[in-house]
């Protein structure tokens, strides 16, 4: 590892180069420039350098959306490492992580300090100052078994993703992003905030997204004439489902440069039936947290083209490996791939070959343009033929009585692999006529191989915090 990350220096000259823009409209509506915002990070840098030795891990555990932007930046600047988790883990799950992670503080609110008035003019804080490459962070893997394990980043590696993001996203000065999405994985982090500051952008914090939020949600961005966002499939597909008949809310959608999906796919369903209400395209990124986060986002054009991902940055190079099964790999090469995976057992290192790893998803690649078809394991050998998990969840969503979907493969010795189908349905009267009527709509869609074997009603579709769905948990509680 060099001795200094040259993007840690270019992203904290930003400070310096937009001092009197906004930079965040905070949930008291109060505008705080870009200028004080780092005023009141360097506080809080002196307030825990006090405590703490360099390299040391901190434990963020918080839902103060400004208290997680603000240590991120403490963190750049004095060489610790922060690992965001969940808030709503349960102290069981915190006691395990911090057993393996051993931080050497854990926060979960603001720590108390005095405000200094004009502190960054007194401090003369040197902008010309070289930042030293270090630990960053470690992003925790969400919706696996067995032990948890961190994906580290140095400084270097992480803030040039977010500068390729900024670029890729086409972020400027006129950017104004509503940012809702949680501050322990990589979109409520590296897409909605570190992307932003390269580029010279504002960011307006929204609340936390539950149920009762999502009945107006629209109304802060709006305050705000926000004309960005980033959602996952199951914000949007919630959201559609409460406002769509709000003709306010149908012009302030139009007024956006992109509305932008990440975290988990996006069905193309929930893409057309959007656009039939707001007449404006959803946007869809492609990335794994391995190799830096988001490398694709799709232009206008390549939201009509199924499977399509979009184009990557020029820092990414993409490959195709086909396997036994003549299924083709995608593997990804990055300026900013991690540096590991953080565990028990101290840091593994990432297998590459050639440099390129493999993302363990399908798909193809034309004219720079990705095509996501999705994970290995969502394509299924049944009775000796590829079928796609995908296609079959999005055919089902198509239907008026289902509310989400999850099909997933199981072990059979008679068929190699045979299929089951969990649903949530909006409304259940029969549990012997509703699966009923939901095989006859499926019979008349699909072949007969490719039929699930098994349908299963559930009362909920288990998913992580960026709306991943937990199949492996379905799996466990029902088969």
């Amino acid at each position: 590892m060099s001795q200094y990350s040259k993007e840690a220096f270019l992203f904290i000259s930003c400070f310096k180069k937009f001092k009197d823009k906004t930079l965040i409209i905070n949930s008291k509506d109060r505008r705080i420039s870009y200028n004080e915002f780092f005023e009141n990070c360097l506080i809080l840098k002196r307030k825990l350098e006090k405590k703490l030795k360099k390299n040391s891990r901190i434990f963020l555990v918080s839902n103060d959306t400004f208290l997680n932007f603000q240590l991120l930046i403490v963190c750049i600047l004095s060489s610790f490492t922060l690992i965001p988790l969940d808030p709503s883990l349960s102290k069981e799950r915190i006691a395990k992580l911090i057993k393996i992670f051993k931080p050497q503080i854990i926060i979960k609110k603001k720590p108390k300090y005095k405000k200094y008035s004009n502190f960054l003019n007194k401090q003369n804080y040197d902008f010309s100052k070289k930042i030293k490459k270090s630990k960053f962070i470690v992003v925790l893997t969400s919706g696996t078994t067995g032990e948890p394990k961190g994906i580290l980043f140095n400084n270097q590696n992480y803030l040039l993703s977010a500068r390729s993001f900024s670029e890729l996203a086409e972020y400027t000065e006129e950017t104004k992003v509503y940012h809702c999405l949680p501050t322990h994985y990589n979109a409520g982090i590296l897409n909605t905030f570190l992307s932003c500051v390269f580029s010279g952008s504002s960011i307006v914090i929204g609340e936390k997204i539950n149920y009762k939020t999502l009945l107006n949600f629209w109304e802060r961005p709006k305050k705000f004439n926000c004309n960005s966002i980033h959602l996952t499939p199951t914000i949007v597909a919630s959201l559609m489902k409460l406002n769509v008949g709000n003709l306010d809310i149908k012009e302030h959608i139009k007024l956006y440069k992109s509305i932008i999906t990440t975290g988990s796919y996006l069905y193309p369903s929930i893409q057309e039936n959007f656009y039939k209400f707001y007449k404006k395209r959803i946007q869809s990124v492609y990335g794994v947290t391995e190799i830096g986060g988001p490398i694709t986002m799709q232009r206008w054009e390549d939201t009509f083209e199924e499977s399509s991902v979009g184009i990557h940055h020029k820092n990414v190079a993409i490959k195709l490996k086909k396997d036994k099964d003549g299924n083709k790999n995608i593997l990804i090469k990055t300026n900013f791939m991690m540096d590991g995976y953080f565990t028990s057992k101290g840091l593994q290192k990432i297998s590459l070959t050639k440099k390129f790893f493999n993302t363990g998803d399908l798909g193809d690649y034309k004219n720079k343009v990705l095509y996501f078809f999705g994970r290995n394991k969502e394509i299924v050998k049944k009775s000796g033929e590829l079928i796609s998990l995908k296609m079959i969840e999005n055919l089902v969503l198509k239907n008026k009585l289902v509310e989400s979907a999850a099909a997933t493969g199981i072990q059979d010795e008679l068929y190699g692999e045979k299929i089951c189908l969990f649903l949530k349905l909006y409304k259940v009267t029969d549990l012997f006529n509703d699966i009923k009527k939901i095989n006859f709509y499926l019979g008349k869609k699909l072949r007969n191989n490719e039929m699930p074997n098994k349908v299963i009603l559930v009362p909920q579709i288990p998913r992580t915090s960026s709306g991943k769905i937990l199949k492996e948990q379905l799996i466990s509680l029902y088969l």
